[in-house]
């Protein structure tokens, strides 16, 4: 039986998916490796890349005009600072590659000697030359996991392929491509004592680069229309527009999901006949609660100082600080965290938006101890209002304790409610986040099952800021007009103080503007 793949590359004997030469323009890629071409194939992680790789080097491989090798060379990250050891690796891997998929087993008798001769910075250039010349075909090299190594390895390496670009196709391979995560910004990188020093070109032969695409809404239709035509569950149409909106085309997210509805919910309920919108949304929540492998990966680069300049301003609504750099947002959007297609800044998609505060908050949130029960009425809804007051007087007295927990300082007021937000709600509901660049606030929205029904709280948190001159006026005006929006009759606006200042009482005003009612706290 086939299912939905979240690790490694994908197998069509065992996987729903889509083709992975569909997934690029194989012929604009046949045509660069015709041109005898060295580029660049880049994405972020688990988008399928690898998989790509792989069935391109095998379509090439069957067509006969090449003798095509993908090579993996992660393997040189743990012996990064003994260049020997490095080379090592990366000539075994290669030779043992050569002699499994192409039955070639030329690289392997000499990849020794010549290191031994060559030294770890002439190595890779002699034998790459030296199988050219015995090859009975023009040689086409796939690099993946470049970007696994850096620093004076990757000058090496960069600086061997260069030196025998010129020799190709006879003395030198007729094609080259480098795969990861970012494109290859080709700098020097030299390690010091005092840290790292960039400038000047080592590869300038670089003919192009091209990025993966993410699956687009016919494709995630595909993926999940194989597993229905197999099992007789049908979806329903709104399914394939949520996961779309859920995880923009991300291939490890939405086979993620499929999985977890597919192979681990049907199973597990058994009374699933047809996949619904529910079905979609509790799954994604199951994925963000267990901080999947992947998602934790990406949680761990939140603490980067290049991240943190471009995803904390996000968070509160601000603008980027004057030393963001283009390098800096290019390194977060090869990242994959955020979109920058459409020229405007945002969060790449909605589970990533979900999973980075909440990742952020989660130690904080461990620590804050309320019962649930002293924040619900005698119907089972939710008193906003008290939990509201509660934390006031929680900020107040804990402030700087607890702010200073938190990695992201700038935004620290704004996480420190939504982390005693979240650990009341984790009992029963959810919480929806909206949130981006320069909107000066941010808004959550309650979600708190209620007499069949959802009881929706809308909150909006907004700074004391030089940008706004009456946050409170700003802030009512907005908030009404959302509440309006989604037919919603009340609202609260959050009005965090500056820290420090004593001089402004905390308090919370109530009034009813066109039958809406708003209330507002200054924290």
């Amino acid at each position: 039986m086939l299912f939905f793949n979240t690790a490694g590359p994908v197998n069509t004997d065992d996987h729903y998916c889509i083709d992975p030469l569909m997934r690029f323009d194989t012929k604009e890629i046949l045509r660069l490796i015709e041109e005898k071409k060295y580029f660049v194939l880049y994405a972020p992680r688990h988008s399928g890349k690898t998989s790509c790789l792989l069935a391109l080097a095998d379509y090439l491989n069957k067509n006969g005009t090449y003798n095509c090798l993908y090579l993996n060379i992660e393997s040189a990250y743990a012996a990064q600072k003994d260049p020997g050891m490095a080379m090592k690796s990366i000539l075994s891997e290669l030779s043992s590659r050569a002699r499994d998929f192409l039955g070639d087993t030329f690289p392997e008798t000499i990849a020794s000697e010549i290191l031994k001769e060559k030294g770890p910075n002439l190595a890779l250039n002699e034998l790459l030359t030296l199988w050219a010349k015995n090859s009975s075909k023009p040689i086409v090299l796939f690099f993946d996991e470049i970007d696994s190594v850096e620093g004076n390895l990757l000058i090496s390496l960069l600086r061997q392929i260069r030196a025998g670009y010129d020799k190709r196709p006879h003395l030198f391979p007729h094609s080259i491509l480098f795969c990861g995560i970012e494109d290859l910004q080709y700098k020097k990188i030299l390690e010091t004592e005092k840290g790292v020093i960039t400038g000047g070109s080592i590869f300038n032969i670089k003919g192009k680069s091209l990025r993966l695409k993410n699956f687009d809404k016919d494709e995630i239709k595909y993926l999940f229309m194989q597993y229905s035509n197999d099992t007789k569950v049908k979806i329903e149409e709104e399914v394939f527009t949520r996961l779309w909106e859920l995880t923009n085309g991300l291939p490890w997210i939405v086979n993620a999901l499929a999985y977890e509805i597919c192979f681990e919910m049907i199973p597990r309920k058994k009374d699933i006949e047809k996949i619904k919108l529910k079905d979609v949304e509790e799954a994604a929540e199951n994925l963000i609660q267990r901080r999947e492998i992947h998602l934790k990966n990406l949680i761990d680069k939140l603490n980067e100082e290049r991240v943190k300049k471009i995803i904390c301003p996000m968070l509160i609504g601000a603008g980027f600080p004057d030393d963001v750099t283009e390098e800096d947002l290019r390194y977060v959007y090869y990242l994959g965290l955020i979109n920058m297609n459409t020229g405007e800044v945002d969060i790449a998609n909605e589970i990533y938006r979900e999973v980075i505060p909440r990742a952020l908050i989660y130690p904080t949130q461990l620590l804050i101890r309320y019962n649930l029960s002293w924040y619900m009425e005698e119907d089972g809804s939710l008193n906003i209002r008290k939990i509201l007051r509660l934390f006031q007087l929680f900020y107040k007295k804990h402030y700087e304790q607890w702010i200073k927990r938190f990695s992201y300082k700038k935004a620290g007021a704004s996480l420190l409610i939504q982390a005693f937000l979240q650990r009341i709600i984790d009992g029963g509901g959810r919480i929806e986040r909206i949130y981006g660049l320069g909107r000066e606030y941010i808004t959550l929205i309650i979600q708190w099952p209620y007499r069949d029904k959802n009881q929706n709280i809308v909150i909006d948190i907004r700074y004391i800021g030089d940008s706004l001159d009456d946050p409170v006026q700003t802030g009512t005006e907005c908030l009404l007009a959302f509440l309006k929006s989604k037919s919603i009759a009340s609202g609260h606006l959050i009005i965090f103080l500056q820290s420090g200042d004593e001089s402004r009482e905390q308090n919370v005003v109530s009034s009813k503007i066109d039958d809406t009612e708003i209330d507002v706290w200054q924290v």
